[in-house]
């Protein structure tokens, strides 16, 4: 968001003779620092009459003329702060020069403030708005903002108060930067990360998981799954150290191996293949089956009709954000179907007989 400048008003110096003893029109001119154009008037009761072009005219021999200056701001400028002039037509005028003042570090300490008058006499100082103290003719910052003085000389029995000149200054924060080393490689499974960023500034360090397996607490990291993660340390400054700006790393997680392998198998020539218990070695405490993504299939070329045998189970796939799966195969074994005789009784035959065939059968069909 940017934000509206201020301006002020200054008039130009006077005379420093009384206005009663001058013979000739007196122009009145006035400037903002903004450079916007400037309405001068007089004040309701004043003596004297002012023009368009600021002169003024018919000053009398005694008493007071009011001016007033008037810079309402635009789209960029905020209103500047009414400045006016109480001129006793007597009275010799005067002017505040008041230099200008650097911007300053909010740890700067005091710093001088110089404004002089064209009459000698003593100006004096204020805080208007702002984080300053002042002490004298010395300011000192107390947190970082705009700061505006003004300068017054408020006249004596021979000359008029001076205009109230306005200077302001920036009081900035001080800058720090992070140092966050990398966070390298890890493995699921092993402790917590411990993070080491710092500020320049001494202060303390924050962090977040931007993505990844991870959850921060305090300055460790606790990894949960394998993958990558993205840390982010920042320090957000305090009343005398701007934000720094923020740094990442990035922490690889290797899984961890988990061995998988298939309980041996045994079935009859001829017979389905049974379901193939899977066997795990490698969880770490409070893992388990239910915690994977996906299983690992179990392949194998025997089929119903492959002979008797032993055959490789090999097993492929699954999935895990956690675990490797490392793989060792197992065996089924195939072994001779049963078979039984059917043999049915034998009639009775005398001797003599033509021969007659037998009617024994195997289940097998062999």
């Amino acid at each position: 968001t940017i934000e509206r400048a201020p301006q002020y008003i200054v008039f130009a110096p006077l005379p420093e003779t009384p206005l009663a003893s001058i013979r000739t029109d007196v122009v009145l001119q006035a400037s903002a620092s903004s450079n916007l154009p400037v309405t001068l008037s007089l004040a309701s009761g004043s003596l004297g009459s002012l023009s368009a072009e600021g002169k003024l005219t018919g000053i009398p021999s005694a008493g007071t003329v009011t001016v007033r200056a008037v810079q309402s701001g635009n789209a960029n400028y905020l209103a500047a702060p009414d400045a006016g002039l109480v001129l006793d037509v007597t009275k010799k005028n005067q002017y505040v020069e008041f230099s200008p003042i650097s911007d300053l570090p909010v740890n700067s300490g005091a710093v001088e403030l110089k404004a002089v008058s064209s009459s000698g006499l003593e100006t004096t100082f204020s805080v208007v708005s702002g984080p300053a103290t002042l002490n004298g003719n010395r300011i000192t910052p107390t947190g970082a903002g705009t700061v505006v003085v003004k300068a017054v000389q408020p006249g004596d029995a021979v000359y008029n108060p001076a205009q109230e000149r306005l200077q302001s200054f920036r009081v900035a924060l001080l800058s720090q930067s992070l140092t966050f080393p990398a966070l390298g490689t890890a493995s699921y499974g092993d402790a917590p990360v411990t993070l080491r960023a710092s500020a320049d500034s001494g202060l303390a360090v924050s962090y977040v998981v931007l993505s990844g397996p991870g959850v921060v607490t305090g300055g460790t990291l606790a990894i949960t799954a394998a993958g990558e993660i993205i840390v982010r340390a920042t320090q957000s400054g305090n009343g005398t150290y701007a934000a720094a700006a923020p740094v990442e790393q990035v922490l690889i997680v290797a899984p961890l191996p988990l061995r998988v392998g298939v309980k041996p198998a045994t079935r009859p020539f001829g017979a389905a293949n049974p379901v193939f218990e899977l066997t795990f070695d490698g969880f770490l405490s409070g893992d388990g089956v239910a915690g994977l993504e996906s299983l690992p299939a179990v392949n194998t070329v025997a089929g119903e009709t492959s002979p008797a045998g032993v055959y490789d189970l090999n097993l492929s796939g699954g999935r895990s954000s956690k675990y490797r799966f490392v793989f060792t195969p197992g065996q089924l074994t195939v072994v001779k179907a049963l078979q039984t005789l059917v043999f049915d009784s034998l009639p009775n035959q005398a001797l003599g007989n033509a021969p007659f065939t037998l009617g024994a059968a195997a289940s097998s069909g062999l």
